[in-house]
């Protein structure tokens, strides 16, 4: 943001109370920073709170359901509902012509690998980046494991409407813990890609 005076940036984060990490970023009139946690963002991946309760059960658990629209995610109990949001974070006319997918989840200073948050994470990530990429825009993810077969899929994914590059910094070392997946020139309304945003969402 430096080097380009014109640029403006929307970043997330985890809110203080969860947050596992120091934050160094503060909202200014170029950068939009949420302290909020993207697996919460209900309405954005295509699902609503209901007030539905159970007819048993002690606490009987409010749900958290899927929207006429997207019908293919299935209904789930949540412990916490109120934590989700019911509107929409961003707008249809949101776009970017740059999207980072970092999917780095850190305890203290242990960031955690396979787990089923950075894997649930990533998705989000995912979906929203796709959802809201101007066409011919780039996105960069992180590949934790390139060999594992969601790494492959990813990529396969990717190949079907962006141009692809693996980086890896030479710092690294000769093993592939960590890389990156540039996919440049993205058609972000193609087919493949539309697909590929459904599917995130319902994973």
């Amino acid at each position: 943001m430096d080097i380009s005076q014109d640029s403006n940036c929307l970043a997330f984060t985890l809110p203080p109370e969860d947050d596992w990490g120091p934050v160094r970023l503060n909202t200014t009139a170029r950068l939009a920073f949420y302290p909020f946690d993207i697996n919460c963002l209900a309405a954005d991946m295509g699902a609503y709170v209901t007030k539905r309760q159970e007819p048993f059960g002690p606490n009987r658990p409010l749900h958290l359901e899927a929207t006429p629209e997207t019908r293919g995610l299935v209904a789930c109990e949540h412990p916490e509902p109120g934590k989700f949001s019911v509107v929409p974070l961003l707008k249809p006319d949101d776009i970017f012509d740059l999207v980072i997918c970092d999917a780095r989840v850190f305890l203290g200073n242990l960031e955690l690998q396979d787990s089923v948050e950075v894997d649930r994470m990533q998705l989000v990530q995912l979906a929203l980046g796709l959802e809201h990429v101007r066409p011919g825009g780039k996105m960069v993810i992180r590949l934790a494991r390139i060999e594992s077969w969601s790494a492959v899929d990813l990529i396969h994914r990717f190949s079907q409407f962006s141009t692809l590059e693996i980086f890896k910094h030479f710092d690294v070392g000769t093993k592939w813990p960590d890389c990156y997946l540039v996919a440049s020139n993205i058609r972000s309304k193609q087919t493949e890609a539309i697909n590929a945003v459904s599917f995130w969402k319902q994973a």
